[in-house]
């Protein structure tokens, strides 16, 4: 017996994991105890260790964040902060814990997982599946408005930062619901500073972005009301004009790149994703199914090919439901289910050779949409 023991963490587990978080990450624990206590809802069930003989041998932190497809609310669980003290790894410690957190996050009713990394093939073995994103919609605001004022959010902002983030990611997938606790406690952290435009008094945009100097990629998320991109233009000038690399002796900061750069892929860690139960992922995805699917009647059995959690999408009448003891007609890889997913393949791109009916139904079920992605966190 290998005597090695996956658990929840507990406050007295609290001083060893601060040691390794120490150990593991250049910002220090306290940023990871904020991000842990400003998450509404969460419990030290959340935090997962595997040790042995009362020896921390790997840990990592979850993260339950509803996200919107559409009409669609879904529960994710959210993966982040593995870490492996130096003197335990390449034994597959961390492995092993992924695979309990996948089974933990099941049992809290967690439909499906992202991770935000570059280790993409040894996520990739685990089951997760890299979600390719554009960065356009940050990327257009080439005007600046002279009459934009700049100035620090303030929590009573809350109200009028949401009505923003709802309109601007809308017609996106993939992006987190935000209660008012949230926001309060998650979005005006001391890890993050939040910066809002004004035009005749009203807020029109906000940038969020990092505020620890040693943080990778200091820029977050951005979003304008609709027709104040010159104002959303104008604060990210502003941001970038602050965040001068001169002045922080970083090369190449994020904030000048979101402004000149035109493709921004590849810069930080990528977001994966991962289905974790298919089942809950087709009654949570249900009402939007049935809103793109308009009545289409036809039978397809789609099956997903994911080693650690296959499965795979029985649309049906116009409705879909987890795949079961059917042979399918179509079978996907999964990264190519999240390349339709988050709209950044057609189907005809992945299976050319469909028929007509097949591919009405497919393209239905997958249309072209702009998946959220804000830069390397859980928001």
């Amino acid at each position: 017996m290998d005597n090695l023991v996956s658990r929840a963490a507990c406050e007295a587990d609290l001083p060893r994991l601060c040691a390794i978080w120490d150990e593991c990450f250049s910002v220090g624990h306290d940023y990871f105890l904020t991000c842990i206590n400003n998450l509404p809802g969460r419990d030290w069930n959340d935090s997962r260790i595997l040790e042995k003989n009362g020896e921390i041998l790997s840990a990592l932190n979850l993260y339950r964040i509803p996200v919107r497809f559409g009409a669609a609310v879904l529960s994710m669980g959210g993966i982040g902060d593995v870490c492996t003290p130096a003197a335990h790894r390449k034994h597959g410690y961390s492995s092993r814990l992924l695979a309990d957190a996948q089974a933990y996050l099941v049992a809290r009713g967690c439909s499906l997982s992202y991770l935000y990394s570059g280790l993409t093939s040894f996520y990739g073995r685990a089951g997760w599946s890299p979600v390719a994103m554009p960065w356009a919609r940050l990327i257009r605001w080439q005007e600046t408005a002279r009459d934009a004022t700049i100035r620090a959010a303030r929590e009573q902002d809350v109200a009028a930062l949401d009505a923003i983030y709802h309109s601007f990611f809308a017609p996106c997938v993939g992006w987190a619901e935000r209660s008012p606790e949230y926001w309060r406690r998650r979005v005006f952290s001391e890890l993050h500073r939040l910066d809002v435009a004004e035009r005749d008094g009203r807020i029109v945009a906000y940038a969020l972005s990092d505020v620890l100097p040693d943080r990778h990629g200091g820029f977050k998320e951005a979003a304008c009301l609709p027709g104040q991109e010159a104002a959303a233009g104008a604060l990210l000038t502003w941001l970038a004009e602050r965040y001068r690399p001169a002045k922080t002796g970083r090369r190449g900061h994020f904030l000048l790149d979101l402004m000149l750069a035109q493709d921004l892929q590849g810069l930080h860690n990528e977001l994966m994703a991962m289905v974790l139960d298919w089942d809950l992922f087709a009654q949570q995805m249900q009402s939007e199914f049935q809103r793109r699917l308009a009545g289409r009647r036809l039978r397809l059995a789609l099956a997903v090919d994911n080693p650690a959690r296959p499965g795979g999408l029985l649309f049906e009448n116009g409705q879909a439901s987890a795949l079961r003891d059917r042979p399918p007609d179509l079978a996907l890889s999964s990264t190519d289910f999240w390349k339709l997913l988050s709209g950044q393949a057609r189907v005809d791109d992945l299976l050319p050779h469909l028929s007509p009916l097949h591919f009405d139904l497919l393209s239905a079920a997958f249309p072209p949409v702009e998946f959220f992605y804000s830069n390397g966190d859980y928001f």
